[in-house]
C-alpha cells in the first residue's frame, strides 16, 4: 500500500464510529494525481491535479456525488438525480440546478426530498468545492438553466407537483437564502405552456423562454391565441416587463436562449419539421433586432436530411455562435453542410456570417479572448476541444466513459466547467468511480 494511502485509511479510522464503511483514500501518480474520499458513503468523491502537471484538455478537477442504491419511486417511478442548469456567478463560483427524490449529498449535508421529487441548488468555489446546497420545492419538473446576476443572486424556475400546480420562479441570494418564490404572470384560458430556458438580463432580473398553445396573457400583455414561441423578460422582483412572441409557426419551438451584451437575448428554435432553425436576437425590451432563417437546402433536400439546431454561445465581443446540423443555407451564404452533418457557424453581433465549421456541438462557450470551446455528446461519454478565434482546432480531448453532460460554463481564463450525470461507471482520467444502481451527478473543470 502506497504511504499517503496508508495515511489517509488511518485518518478515516481515527473518526469512524462502529458500522461506518471507510472508503477513503489518497492514490498519487508522480504528483499528478490526487484522489480522496470520505468515511462514509455519504460524503463525496473529488478528483484533481496539480496545475504543473495539467495539461490542456485535462480535468484539473472533478466532483462526483454518491446517492443510495436503490432509486427512490415517486407515483410508481423510479427518480434519479439530474442536473437541469449550470451557471457561473460574476465571482467564479460554479452554480447547478437539477432534480432528486430521497436524499443526496451535494457536499455540504444531506438535503431530502422525503417520498416526491424535488429541485435542488447548489453552489461550488471554483476550485470544485461545495459551500451551500438546499432542495427548494417539490416539482414535477424543472426549467432548463440557471440565471445568476450580476450581484450572484440565482433564479430558478420549474412546474410545481401540488394541487395549485403551475409554474414557479424563485430567487435566492448568494448565501442561499430565499428572497422571494412566486408564480410565474401567466393568465391562461385554455393555454398549455412550457418554459424551456431561463437566462439572466444583464440587470438584476431574467428572460425566460419557451412556448404556448392557447391564449397566453403575461402581467395583462396578451398573446394572440395559437402555437408559438415566446420570451418574457422579468425584473428584479419578478415582475414582467416585456413579452414577444417571435416563433413563425407551430412547428417552432425554442431549444436555448443566452444572454448578450447591454440585455440582449438570442434565441434559436427547433422546427419539428426538420425545414429551419430560426435564430432571432432580441433587444434589452424584447424588441426584435434580427432575425435569419437557416432553411434546408434544396434540391434534393429529402435525401441529406433535416435541419437541426443543437446549441448557441456569445462571446465576449457579442458574436454569436450557433451549433447545429443539416444541408442549411443562410440566405445568399454558403450552404452549411450539403451532406447533411453538424456545423458551427459565428456570426457577427448583426448577424452577418464569420466563419463555418464542420464540426459537432452538443454545448459551446467562449473564453475572454474569443477562443471557443464546446462538448460533444457520444454514446456513452463525451468529446471536448478548443477552437481559436478563427475556428481552427487547438486541441481535443475524448472522454469515452465521461457519462452525459447536462450543461457547460467557460471561464474568462479558458477553463471549461462541465456538469452531467452517470449511470454505472464514469472516468474523467483518474480511474473508473461506479454511481450504483442510481444515476450520480458529476462536475468537472477542464484545464484551457
Amino acid at each position: 500500500m502506497r504511504p499517503a494511502e496508508t495515511m489517509g485509511r488511518q485518518a478515516c479510522r481515527a473518526h469512524s464510529s462502529p458500522g461506518m464503511q471507510i472508503i477513503a483514500r489518497i492514490v498519487t501518480a508522480g504528483g499528478i494525481l490526487l484522489l480522496t474520499g470520505g468515511c462514509s458513503p455519504a460524503e463525496d468523491t473529488y478528483l484533481a491535479r496539480s496545475a504543473e502537471t495539467t495539461r490542456a484538455g485535462d480535468v484539473a478537477w472533478a466532483r462526483v456525488f454518491p446517492v443510495g442504491e436503490d432509486p427512490p419511486m415517486v407515483n410508481g417511478e423510479e427518480v434519479h438525480p439530474a442536473v437541469t442548469g449550470l451557471a457561473l456567478g460574476p465571482d467564479g463560483d460554479i452554480w447547478i440546478a437539477g432534480t432528486f427524490a430521497g436524499s443526496m449529498d451535494l457536499g455540504a449535508g444531506t438535503i431530502s426530498a422525503e417520498q416526491r421529487k424535488a429541485a435542488f441548488v447548489a453552489r461550488l468555489d471554483p476550485s470544485g468545492r461545495t459551500r451551500w446546497s438546499t432542495p427548494i420545492h417539490s416539482v414535477k419538473s424543472m426549467s432548463e438553466g440557471v440565471a445568476v446576476d450580476q450581484a450572484g443572486n440565482v433564479f430558478v424556475s420549474g412546474v410545481l407537483d401540488t394541487n395549485d400546480e403551475g409554474h414557479f420562479l424563485e430567487k435566492l441570494a448568494p448565501g442561499g437564502t430565499v428572497l422571494w418564490r412566486r408564480p410565474l404572470p401567466f393568465q391562461t384560458d385554455d393555454a398549455v405552456v412550457s418554459v424551456d430556458v431561463i437566462t439572466p438580463d444583464g440587470a438584476g432580473g431574467a428572460v425566460i423562454v419557451g412556448w404556448f398553445d392557447g391564449h397566453l396573457r403575461v402581467g395583462g400583455m396578451e398573446l394572440i391565441r395559437g402555437v408559438s414561441s415566446f420570451a418574457v423578460g422579468l425584473g428584479a422582483e419578478g415582475e414582467a416587463r416585456w413579452t414577444q412572441k417571435f416563433g413563425q409557426s407551430s412547428d417552432d419551438g425554442p431549444v436555448r436562449a443566452v444572454t448578450g451584451s447591454e440585455g440582449s437575448v438570442i434565441v434559436v428554435e427547433d422546427n419539428a419539421q426538420g425545414s429551419r432553425a430560426p435564430l432571432t436576437k432580441l433587444d434589452r425590451s424584447g424588441g426584435v433586432m434580427w432575425r435569419k432563417l437557416f432553411r434546408r437546402w434544396s434540391p434534393p433536400a429529402s435525401e441529406r436530411g433535416d435541419v437541426d439546431a443543437y446549441t448557441i454561445a456569445v462571446d465576449a465581443d457579442d458574436n454569436v455562435l450557433f451549433a447545429g446540423a443539416g444541408p442549411a443555407d443562410l440566405g445568399n451564404d454558403p450552404v452549411m453542410n450539403p451532406f447533411g452533418g453538424p456545423w458551427i457557424v459565428k456570426l457577427t453581433p448583426q448577424g452577418e456570417l464569420i466563419w463555418r465549421k464542420d464540426r459537432d456541438a452538443s454545448l459551446l462557450g467562449a473564453d475572454a479572448a474569443g477562443d471557443v470551446r464546446l462538448v460533444s455528446r457520444t454514446e456513452h461519454g463525451f468529446s471536448a476541444a478548443r477552437l481559436n478565434v478563427y475556428g481552427d482546432p487547438v486541441w481535443t480531448r475524448p472522454f469515452p466513459n465521461g457519462g452525459r453532460p447536462v450543461g457547460m460554463v467557460v471561464e474568462r481564463a479558458g477553463r471549461m466547467i462541465v456538469a452531467g450525470t452517470f449511470h454505472g461507471t464514469i472516468d474523467l482520467g483518474g480511474g473508473a468511480i461506479t454511481s450504483g444502481e442510481r444515476d450520480a451527478i458529476f462536475v468537472a473543470a477542464l484545464a484551457p
